[in-house]
């Protein structure tokens, strides 16, 4: 997969999206009272920027703390502590606290757009809803806004009164996508969105979102365990380890560089097929992520890396600029 030549980075370079310091620890509750015993550190400290216009390819294991980071962003889960700004405006800590066009301005795909679409109700309600609730459309305004917005996604406005399971698992992303698209958004959450469908149709849902994007300046947090769609869509990658970012910069250099170790051996486990036939050898990395719960005081993939000394048992590495200002890795010894 090749990255399309309509792709362009970011389109103002002004920042849209600002996340410092996010923390998301769940509790563990225990004893007879049920209080708070342990904390699971899902999301922990974690700091990036998105420019307007622009795609950030978040990657790693599952369990990382990807999708937990992006329901913080959209509101569904309070951070424990940090901040996120949209446009200079601070987010608040929960959805509840967020205004209504505040809330227009950041939504979300859903990884299976078969849970995440109401069975019970048409297109038509399901893509309205969000105009009606804000406002936006009444009445006949809004069948014929849903109908433009089904048409944008590449479905025909005759299946406004068709249910979610009268339509092909690509057929209901596109449903997905028209309904974030509705309140005219400036970020959009990917959670895994071609995952649950054929080969075919993520290609097709791919090209729709860069598409989209250029058309409407709209930035992009990409979630995904498959690389070569991180690679193909995005402008930047963010690789994640047990809740913190290991590494992040333009998405050719970290797949060219890899300079965490991490980084390295994600890209190592993935099958390569050569214009020859042959297919690369597969090296999957050995041992198990530590709990989050109690993760290890220095660096947390320490008990995993070839290239562990004494320090980094004892001293977390920073998220520092190697050669690159623009491309940050947190290791004592990376891979230059």
């Amino acid at each position: 997969m090749t990255r399309d030549s309509g792709t362009t980075g970011a389109l103002s370079g002004d920042t849209l999206l600002r996340v410092e310091g996010l923390k998301k620890y769940f509790p563990v509750r225990g004893g007879f009272w049920q209080r708070s015993v342990k904390w699971v550190r899902a999301v922990d400290s974690v700091t990036f920027n998105i420019n307007r216009g622009e795609v950030l390819g978040l990657v790693g294991e599952s369990g990382c703390g990807k999708t937990t980071l992006a329901q913080m962003i959209v509101g569904i889960y309070p951070p424990t502590s940090g901040r996120i700004e949209l446009d200079g405006i601070d987010l608040g800590k929960s959805l509840q606290s967020r205004n209504l066009k505040t809330k227009r301005k950041v939504q979300i795909v859903f990884q299976d757009p078969f849970w995440s679409l109401n069975p019970r109700k048409m297109v038509r309600d399901i893509v309205g809803e969000p105009l009606v609730v804000h406002g936006v459309a009444l009445g006949s305004t809004v069948v014929r806004k849903v109908g433009d917005l089904l048409e944008m996604v590449g479905i025909d406005r005759a299946r406004l009164f068709s249910y979610p399971h009268e339509f092909s698992g690509g057929e209901r992303q596109r449903v997905a996508i028209a309904r974030a698209l509705a309140l005219n958004p400036s970020l959009l959450l990917l959670d895994e969105p071609t995952s649950s469908i054929d080969t075919l149709s993520q290609a097709e849902i791919l090209n729709l979102l860069i598409e989209v994007r250029n058309r409407f300046s709209l930035s992009y947090v990409l979630i995904s365990h498959d690389l070569s769609v991180v690679q193909y869509l995005s402008d930047r990658i963010a690789v994640m380890y047990l809740g913190k970012i290991v590494e992040i910069g333009d998405t050719r250099r970290v797949f060219r560089a890899r300079l965490h170790p991490y980084t390295e051996a994600l890209m190592a486990a993935v099958p390569m097929i050569h214009a020859s036939g042959e297919v690369s050898d597969v090296k999957p990395l050995e041992g198990h992520v530590p709990s989050a719960i109690n993760p290890p005081p220095g660096c947390r993939f320490e008990a995993r890396c070839y290239k562990r000394q004494d320090v980094c048992a004892v001293e977390e590495p920073p998220l520092r600029a190697i050669e690159d200002p623009e491309h940050l890795v947190a290791c004592h010894f990376t891979n230059v």
